[in-house]
C-alpha cells in the first residue's frame, strides 16, 4: 500500500506518496493513487501485451501483407466486478520514415482476402475480482523486403516490426485507463515471422 512522506517536502502540506517496486520505495503516480483509491468501489483492470502470432501472409499490391494477432492479458486487481472495458490500441512508435500507411491496426482496414473472421459476438465479457480473462487484437504490416531472400525478409521484420513500440490503454466505466508501452520485440519471434512470409510468398 502506497505511504506518505513529508521528510522531502519544504512544504509539510505537501505530502509525497510512495509505493514498493521491484523491491524499493518509488513515488506514486496521480493515477497510481487513483487506482487504488477506486480500487473499492470501482473497477480496477491490468491489462498487458503478452504474445503475437502470425495469422496469414498473402501477396498485396507488390509488397506482403502480414496479419499478426497480439494478445493482451487483462486481470481485475480490484474488488468491484469490470461489466464494462475497452481495450485500444492506439499509437505506434519507432516505424521507418515515410512508412507509416504501411500498418494497420483494425481488421476492417486489412486488403481484401486478408481480413479477419468476424467471429461471435461476446455476451458477457465481466472480468470478476481477482480474475483475468485474454483479449486478441488484430494487426497487420505491409512488408517490402528488398528481395524475395531469407535475409532481406529478415531486415525488414527486424525494422517493419520488432522496431515498433505499440500504446493501448484500458478504458472502464469509470476511467479512460492509462496508456502503456510495449516494445513488438518483447512478444513476437523474429525467425517465426521470417519463416511464415516465406513460406506464404
Amino acid at each position: 500500500a502506497p505511504h506518505q512522506c513529508i521528510r522531502e517536502s519544504s512544504d509539510a502540506r505537501k505530502f509525497i506518496y510512495y509505493y514498493r517496486e521491484a523491491g524499493r520505495s518509488v513515488p506514486a503516480t496521480h493515477f497510481h493513487l487513483e487506482l487504488l483509491r477506486q480500487r473499492l468501489v470501482s473497477p480496477a483492470l491490468e491489462v498487458e501485451l503478452v504474445a503475437m502470432a502470425p495469422r496469414l501472409a498473402t501477396n498485396v499490391e507488390g509488397a506482403t501483407f502480414l496479419a499478426t494477432q497480439l494478445r493482451f492479458l487483462i486481470k481485475n486487481v480490484g474488488r468491484v466486478a469490470a461489466y464494462k472495458w475497452q481495450l485500444d490500441v492506439r499509437e505506434r512508435r519507432g516505424h521507418p520514415e515515410g512508412r507509416f500507411g504501411d500498418y494497420r491496426s483494425r481488421g476492417q482496414d486489412f486488403p481484401p482476402g486478408a481480413q479477419p473472421d468476424p467471429g461471435g459476438i461476446s455476451l458477457d465479457d465481466t472480468i470478476l475480482p481477482d480474475c483475468e480473462r485474454f483479449e486478441e487484437k488484430h494487426f497487420g504490416f505491409l512488408l517490402r523486403p528488398a528481395a524475395p531472400t531469407t535475409e532481406a525478409v529478415r531486415a525488414e521484420v527486424d525494422e517493419m516490426i520488432l522496431a515498433i513500440t505499440l500504446g493501448y490503454r484500458l478504458a472502464t466505466e469509470t476511467s479512460p485507463g492509462e496508456m502503456q508501452y510495449t516494445e513488438l520485440k518483447r512478444v513476437a519471434d523474429a525467425q517465426e515471422l521470417t519463416d511464415f512470409v516465406l513460406q506464404d510468398r
